[in-house]
């Protein structure tokens, strides 16, 4: 059962580097144990959630780790996970709200405190029309935030309008080596040298809640 468990740990991990789950911007590395940037994250929240993983950078083996929710109503963690040089944090999704991740490392005599601020938000789809070319991806997104099925080998329109509620942030264009550009809505793009869209949209009812969904090339 043990194995088993660790499998589907590293399956959710290999999940989140792929989909990019989080921020896109890249953050300086700090040399002390803590959360990786950003402070604020915000989540979607389904029906049937599988957990999000958040990285603690710096932890050695022999450091001893606390992490706490403030609400667990909110959202709960279900599981760490060593992998690599980082600890992978699994949380939860129970409803909307707020709450604020807590971790403590304690490191000999020293003693180091991170946080993380984690929005929930429930499901919903954020797109009047997601066109790429002529294929309008809109109905893709009627229940989950991340799709396979971009068609697109060519120079395509990428052109994007969101429901009431939400507005673009910016769209990414990933490529296989996970490397990123950024470009404006109503641009053609040369879809050949990228494999995935990734849409950062913020609600307008609080700038702090910035989110993503995605549409990948088949795999």
């Amino acid at each position: 059962m043990k194995s088993i468990i660790k499998k589907l740990s590293l399956i959710a991990i290999a999940a989140t580097l792929f989909w990019g789950i989080g921020s896109v911007k890249a953050y300086a590395a700090s040399a002390k144990p803590g959360f990786v940037e950003p402070k604020t994250v915000s989540i979607w929240m389904y029906e049937d959630a599988e957990p999000t993983g958040y990285s603690i950078q710096n932890i050695k083996k022999t450091d001893k780790v606390k992490t706490s929710i403030s609400d667990k109503s909110v959202a709960e963690i279900c599981k760490t996970e060593y992998y690599g040089d980082k600890l992978w944090i699994f949380i939860n999704p129970k409803k909307e709200g707020f709450c604020k991740i807590t971790c403590t490392v304690k490191r000999g005599k020293k003693t180091y405190k991170s946080y993380k601020n984690l929005y929930v938000v429930k499901y919903t789809n954020p797109f009047k029309s997601f066109k790429v070319g002529k294929n309008d991806y809109a109905s893709m997104f009627a229940t989950y935030s991340k799709m396979e099925g971009l068609s697109a080998s060519s120079k395509s329109k990428v052109a994007i309008k969101l429901k009431k509620g939400f507005k673009l942030e910016n769209i990414y264009l990933y490529d296989e080596n996970g490397n990123y550009t950024i470009y404006k809505n109503n641009k053609t793009i040369n879809m050949k040298k990228y494999n995935r869209i990734c849409v950062g949209v913020l609600s307008t009812k609080n700038s702090s809640i910035r989110l993503f969904l995605n549409l990948a090339k088949a795999r």
